[in-house]
């Protein structure tokens, strides 16, 4: 896989493989105000992201506004999963719902791997309906490789969270832990 990050293409400006927005011009749209996805809202908003939101109950989110899935999907130029993976969440990007997103949307799971069938996911990045997906969890299929073998696609082995603070911390809780134990 070539990687275009600094690659410059001589030409019209039609000959960039990848095209920038500002924030401001984008809309973020989380599903799942728990814990990380009201952060990863508060955060986008003060990067400059318009924000919107899906939560299966209402909460006390603001300044995010929540609104119906069907506007989240309608309106987000990026949609960022935060969903606990249970059988009611099970695929719950598919298909259908795909089909009812903006076209050209991007999508990142930071939630559970089996929120999205892989294989609808693959054929809605192959037609453009969406143009790029960063997985930080996924499930192990045939359609993962596909995924991961396009130039529009991140895919992680769940190590967001692997970071020098957060090692830091998981160390410090561990060692709290035993010696709140032994005492």
């Amino acid at each position: 896989m070539k990687s275009r990050i600094f690659e410059v293409i001589p030409g019209t400006p039609e000959s960039v493989p990848y095209q920038s927005f500002l924030a401001k011009e984008l809309t973020v749209g989380i599903i799942g105000l728990g814990n990380i996805g009201t952060k990863t809202g508060l955060l986008a908003q003060k990067i400059g992201y318009n924000v919107i939101a899906w939560n299966r109950t209402k909460k006390d989110t603001s300044p995010i506004m929540q609104v119906s899935l069907d506007e989240l999907f309608a309106q987000s130029d990026i949609i960022s999963l935060h969903l606990r993976t249970n059988e009611e969440t099970k695929y719950f990007l598919n298909e259908t719902t795909l089909s009812t997103t903006k076209k050209g949307v991007m999508i990142v799971n930071a939630g559970g791997g089996k929120l999205i069938d892989q294989k609808a996911l693959y054929a809605a990045m192959q037609s453009g309906q969406v143009a790029g997906a960063g997985l930080d969890v996924w499930t192990e299929d045939e359609y993962l490789h596909q995924i991961a073998a396009l130039d529009t696609a991140i895919v992680t082995p769940c190590i967001s969270w692997f970071t020098q603070d957060a090692l830091h911390n998981l160390s410090n809780t561990i060692v709290d832990n035993i010696l709140s134990f032994v005492e």
